[in-house]
């Protein structure tokens, strides 16, 4: 029930303090909408970058197609010009 009103939205932000599985949730989140026939964009800017290791594979700072209609893209937050390109896309 609360998945599908979550879903009801066009953009979905995940956050929280260090630790408490904000990258977990926004890919099952993103799953989610995968599943539904949508096309998703899960966007992580930890610069573990774990959201590749939850996929099973590198994702990166351009958009790699991670299942059938959910991209997956890994921003360094510190990467000023990759923020702003990602803001302009």
């Amino acid at each position: 029930m609360l998945l599908n009103a979550l879903l009801d939205h066009r953009i979905i932000f995940v956050g929280g303090k260090g630790g408490v599985g904000k990258t977990t949730i926004a890919a099952a989140i993103a799953l989610a909408v995968a599943d539904q026939g949508r096309t998703g964009l899960v966007v992580s800017t930890d610069p573990a970058h774990s959201l590749g290791d939850i996929f099973g594979e590198p994702i990166g700072a351009t958009e790699k197609l991670l299942d059938r209609g959910l991209w997956g893209l890994e921003i360094d937050p510190d990467d000023k010009p990759a923020l702003l390109l990602f803001s302009l896309g």
